[in-house]
C-alpha cells in the first residue's frame, strides 16, 4: 500500500496505485445503472444513523434517497435500516444473515453522525451506538466482496478494524479525531449514482474512485469557498492493510 505523503509521492507511484485499484473498483452508470448488474448479484445495505438535529436529518435522508433511487433504477436490492430504537439489533441481524448468502458483492452504506471519546469510534445509532470493533465483528463472516462507505465524522477509526482481502473501504474523514460534522458523504453519494461530472474518463459509468476523487474535490472546495480550515479529509483502502490514501495521490 502506498501511504499519502504529499511531499514524496511521485507520478509513477501515482499511476502504480491507480493501476492497483482497477482490478476491485466497481461502477454505478449514469442514471444509477450498475455496470455489472446483469452479470453480478449485487446487496446494498443503507444505515441511516441518529441525526440529532433536524438540519441533518434532511441532509441524511437525502443521501438515503439518492442511494435508494440509484439501486432501485438499477434492479439492485437495497434495504434501508436504522429508523429506531433497536437499529443495533436490526443491523447486526440484517449482516449475519447477508454473511450467508452467496451473492457475488455486499455493500454496506453508512449514514449519520460519527463520535470518538479518545478510546472508541461509534457510529450514532438511535439506541444503543455501535463501536467499530463490534461491525468489525459482525462483517468478519463474510467471504464475498464487500464495499463498506462512511462518509460521517471520525468514520476513519472504522478502516482499519473493517479492512480485509476483497473489501474496499472508503471514510470521510483521515483520523478518528476529525469529530465535525462532514460534506463528503453528500457529495459521495450523488456521484456514485451517475453524476456525469465524476465520470473522469468520460466511460459513461463512476467508479467509486471516480466519486471518491470527485467528492473529496468538492468537499475541499467547500471549505475553501467558506474560508474555513478543513476539518474533514477522506480516504480510499482497497488492499487490506488498513491504510488509507488520500485522493491528492490520484491527481
Amino acid at each position: 500500500m502506498i501511504m499519502y505523503d504529499e511531499n514524496r509521492m511521485t507520478n509513477d507511484e501515482g499511476w502504480r496505485r491507480l493501476a492497483m485499484l482497477c482490478w476491485l473498483l466497481v461502477s454505478f452508470m449514469l442514471f444509477g445503472t450498475l455496470v455489472s448488474a446483469a452479470q453480478r448479484d449485487v446487496e446494498v445495505l443503507i444505515v441511516t444513523g441518529a441525526p440529532g438535529e433536524e438540519e441533518y436529518a434532511e441532509r441524511f435522508e437525502k443521501q438515503v434517497t439518492i442511494w435508494k433511487a440509484a439501486c432501485e433504477k438499477s434492479g439492485i436490492t437495497v434495504s434501508v435500516i436504522g429508523k429506531d430504537e433497536h437499529a443495533a439489533e436490526e443491523l447486526k441481524a440484517a449482516l449475519t444473515k447477508a454473511a450467508t448468502k452467496s451473492t457475488d458483492q455486499f455493500w454496506l452504506v453508512l449514514i449519520g453522525h460519527g463520535t470518538f471519546d479518545n478510546r472508541e469510534v461509534k457510529f450514532n445509532l438511535r439506541g444503543p451506538d455501535v463501536t467499530a470493533k463490534q461491525l468489525a465483528t459482525w462483517c468478519q463472516p463474510f467471504q464475498r466482496e464487500m464495499i463498506f462507505i462512511d462518509g460521517g465524522s471520525s468514520s476513519a477509526g472504522f478502516l482499519q478494524p473493517l479492512a480485509g482481502k476483497n473489501r474496499i473501504i472508503v471514510t470521510g474523514t483521515k483520523s478518528a479525531d476529525e469529530i465535525y460534522h462532514t460534506r463528503f458523504g453528500e457529495f459521495f453519494a450523488p456521484a456514485i449514482a451517475g453524476d456525469l461530472v465524476a465520470d473522469l474518463d468520460q466511460d459513461k459509468q463512476v467508479s467509486i474512485l471516480e466519486a471518491f476523487r470527485h467528492a473529496s474535490k468538492l468537499a475541499s472546495e467547500f471549505y475553501e469557498k467558506e474560508e474555513r480550515i478543513a476539518t474533514e479529509h477522506a480516504l480510499l483502502e482497497d488492499n487490506g492493510d488498513g491504510v488509507g490514501t488520500r485522493s491528492e495521490v490520484f491527481s
